[in-house]
């Protein structure tokens, strides 16, 4: 009995292998309008988020583009041109007809088929 539980502590220890969808990312402007930065993993500091939060406002106020930056950890086995295509379009970033908006996606690890 003893083993079983120990071998069932080592595997509620293991890390889950999450990864985000276009449905499962938090959308920045949703909660503050100006917010432009989705970090849900802490790619960046709280110092950088604000930094690029105000460099994408100023963009925006200037230019009327509007600057999304996607930082995250892993988007599993997702297509990374397909998966920034769907994102863009599921926020509606930037001015519609007018082709003001960027997503700048930064992906730190992608599983690859071996």
């Amino acid at each position: 009995m003893r083993k079983l539980l120990i071998i069932s502590l080592l595997l509620c220890s293991l890390p889950l292998m999450a990864y985000y969808t276009p449905q499962t990312l938090p959308n920045p402007r949703v909660r503050d309008a100006n917010a432009y930065v989705c970090n849900p993993d802490g790619v960046f500091s709280n110092a950088q988020v604000e930094q690029l939060n105000n460099l994408s406002a100023a963009l925006y106020e200037q230019s009327d583009v509007e600057l999304v930056i996607v930082a995250v950890d892993d988007i599993g086995m997702a297509d990374v041109f397909d998966f920034s295509v769907e994102l863009f379009n599921k926020w509606g970033i930037g001015a519609k007809g007018k082709n003001t908006g960027v997503l700048m996606l930064l992906v730190l690890q992608k599983q690859v088929l071996r």
